[in-house]
């Protein structure tokens, strides 16, 4: 089997892959990935499932799958990866998706700032915890080994927001700069099939396949696993809406599987060499806006009782 190298974040397979149901591993070559040498052992579990779920959150400490907010309103999301299956796994490898906001307004909505290109080697990651210092927004550390930007084939893989009109409403979606068509559409094959038809030009969240790299830094976790936060305001003049965040399972990277999977370490020293791929189940959050609306009549009101009050302190 090869590793086909079409730009530093992005690799596409040829060869035969596991049927579906089976476990069966095949040794690939070596591939050079965001400056990283990866070599991987293919696998796929049938039983057993990749979990990437939504939460929301209006205050940064409280997550769920559904929220309730008011317009106006900052709501923070994030993604969360978790295993579920009877083999053993040993922390998460690597994972690429795109997350999307349906039912979003194009010129009121607004995306806050995230961390969009480089990796955690130049400090280009965000911390799970707060007073660090470091970015609120992007990939969580310590899953952000693969360096985005410009490669050296000259493709952008800087990460951006690409707002499109899907099924009739209006959604926003991350991924990288060059993935400009919607999830699953799109006539490119091969080289080119990131754009955007298996997945391969979403957020790369992936550890480093050396325990020398990164002082060696690593997770082992199966589950709660935090790989990218991202946060938006909604408009404050409309309410009485519905919005839906989630991660389509066609922006999910393939990596050669035949589903949309997710690589696990499975062997206790995280070798990049022994990955286990594992099909990925993706769950979304509901987002309801509710809540009154400033109006320049009510704001005018508030001024003209602004002075009544003050004389009721005197």
């Amino acid at each position: 089997m090869k590793i086909k190298l079409y730009s530093s974040t992005c690799f596409a397979l040829d060869g035969n892959f596991c049927a579906a149901g089976r476990r069966r591993r095949a040794t690939w070559a070596g591939a050079l990935c965001g400056g990283i040498l990866l070599l991987v052992t293919a696998g796929t579990s049938g039983a057993a499932y990749t979990g990437l779920a939504i939460e929301l959150s209006a205050d940064g400490q409280l997550w769920n799958r559904s929220l309730v907010a008011a317009p106006g309103t900052t709501v923070a999301a994030r993604v969360v990866a978790s295993y579920d299956g009877a083999a053993p796994v040993y922390g998460l490898a690597w994972v690429n998706f795109q997350p999307r906001i349906s039912g979003w307004i194009s010129q009121l909505d607004r995306m806050e700032d995230y961390l969009t290109t480089g990796n955690q080697d130049g400090g280009m990651v965000a911390f799970d915890k707060p007073g660090t210092g470091q970015a609120a927004y992007g990939r969580i550390f310590p899953f952000a080994a693969v360096a985005l930007g410009e490669s050296a084939g000259g493709q952008q893989t800087t990460l951006m927001n690409h707002a499109e009109v899907v099924g009739g409403r209006g959604t926003i979606r991350i991924a990288q700069s060059r993935t400009t068509n919607a999830v699953g559409t799109g006539t490119g094959v091969g080289q080119f099939a990131y754009n955007n038809t298996n997945g391969a030009g979403g957020i790369v969240c992936a550890q480093p396949p050396s325990e020398a790299v990164f002082a060696g830094v690593r997770s082992s976790a199966n589950a709660g696993i935090v790989l990218f936060a991202f946060a938006f305001t909604l408009d404050a003049t409309s309410t009485d809406r519905s919005l839906l965040v989630s991660v389509p399972i066609g922006g999910v990277s393939l990596f050669g599987q035949p589903e949309h999977s997710a690589g696990w370490f499975s062997s206790p020293a995280q070798s990049a060499a022994a990955v286990t791929y594992v099909p990925v189940r993706t769950r979304a959050a509901a987002l309801s806006v509710r809540g009154p609306v400033p109006t320049p009549a009510t704001g005018l009101m508030a001024l003209l009782c602004l002075p009544l009050a003050r004389r009721r302190v005197r």
